[in-house]
């Protein structure tokens, strides 16, 4: 069967909301000489058509708004009428050239309740014609200075100026002082780094749990005992879906044998990352999903003590949630030699199952894949990752 290869990455606003998901992917087809890029963009758009139009499944954007690249053949041959126009935003790359009759189509198409986003309109003057035609104009914060970004800006008043390859903290907050409304890149998986003094109240409150998650199961059991709201979210969570035998249980002892030492460990985790605040909630849900991910790739190549690869996964953004150095993180944890071993000094099978996830999550498709895992398998655990935590969020949230 006909594969396509699949990635996510979210756009979010100056608050850190999510404005939606922009989609990576490739055909997994190796084509002939003859066909160049138009051919493997219009197979994959057609994978990307039956795999999440047709079959009526949005759920890899959790409702928001998915930003497809979109060839200008495809725009003309009017295959992007069958593509639902309140979930999809029809992004087209400027770099590329649009033709006048493309642009005709796309004018029609908006009319018709479509959204239309026009990439890599890096020139003043280029946005601004865009600006006329398009919902989102999407400028690569490499290209452009604090000033040009003001002028692109004003220059598109009706169109909500995106800005991508934002790499860090310093970079977002130019780019939203320059007047740009929305971001992205990878500057949410980065830590801006503060003084042990000013870390808030919140993350020391999850500095202890992800202590208490890491010691031994009696002193695990004192602090959720001790603890009415974790008290009210283990049962919650042990009659749920995920962890339920065939029983309802109102009891907290039950309640640990349900989930198991290595299940309490992993939700304990879960629930500490959870009451970080002042933390955008796109960043928790990258973090559980990359942990996710890493447990389900290790299940599946048949890896022992999977719960572990959970933590690799979960641990390689700590940093960034808690705004402390990863070493100096780890170095309170007990029992976390392994953890840093894999995190730290990239050794060990926790380091090669985490690069192989984080291809996956940047398109890097080649990569994705291990010696008994292939590529397939590896895009199935993530996408059934960004399911699980799409279902467990409001377990973690209430």
């Amino acid at each position: 069967m006909v594969q396509v290869r699949i990635a996510r990455q979210p756009i979010v606003d100056h608050r850190l909301s999510v404005i939606g998901y922009e989609l990576l992917f490739r055909d997994a087809v190796r084509r002939g000489p003859g066909e160049g890029d138009d051919a493997r963009d219009a197979a994959s758009s057609q994978l990307l058509l039956r795999g999440f139009v047709d079959g009526g499944d949005h759920s890899l954007c959790e409702g928001k708004l998915a930003f497809v690249n979109i060839p200008g053949a495809w725009i003309e041959s009017g295959l992007a009428d069958c593509l639902p126009a309140d979930a999809v935003v029809l992004e087209i790359e400027a770099s590329r050239g649009i033709s006048a009759s493309s642009l005709a189509r796309l004018s029609e198409l908006r009319s018709r309740g479509f959204r239309v986003a026009i990439d890599r309109a890096s020139e003043v003057e280029g946005a601004a014609a865009f600006g006329r035609t398009a919902d989102f104009i999407k400028v690569d914060a490499r290209d452009l200075s604090a000033v040009t970004l003001e002028a692109v800006v004003a220059s598109c008043p009706d169109s909500t100026v995106i800005v991508t390859h934002v790499e860090n903290r310093e970079a977002f907050e130019r780019c939203r002082h320059a007047g740009a409304q929305g971001f992205q890149g990878y500057f949410l998986s980065r830590p801006h780094v503060v003084d042990e003094g000013e870390v808030a109240a919140g993350r020391s409150r999850s500095a202890e749990l992800l202590v208490a998650a890491m010691g031994d199961l009696k002193a695990l059991h004192r602090v959720i005992r001790m603890d009415p709201v974790l008290t009210y979210r283990l049962l919650r969570a042990a009659n749920s879906v995920h962890y339920r035998r065939g029983e309802i249980t109102g009891e907290v002892q039950r309640a640990l044998e349900l989930l198991g030492e290595d299940g309490v460990r992993k939700w304990l985790s879960m629930v500490a990352l959870a009451t970080v605040k002042g933390k955008p909630s796109v960043l928790l849900d990258a973090a559980l999903i990359r942990a996710r991910t890493s447990e389900l790739v290790a299940q599946r190549s048949r890896r022992k003590h999977a719960g572990f690869f959970f933590m690799v996964g979960m641990f390689s953004l700590l940093d960034a949630l808690m705004d402390r150095p990863l070493n100096a993180l780890l170095g309170g944890l007990p029992g976390s030699e392994a953890l840093r071993e894999a995190l730290l000094e990239g050794r060990g099978p926790g380091a090669e199952i985490l690069a192989t996830v984080v291809a996956q999550e940047l398109g890097d498709f080649e990569r994705a894949q291990l010696p008994d895992l292939d590529r397939p398998s590896v895009q199935e655990a993530y996408l059934d990752a960004i399911v699980w935590v799409r279902e467990m969020g409001g377990l973690l949230r209430e």
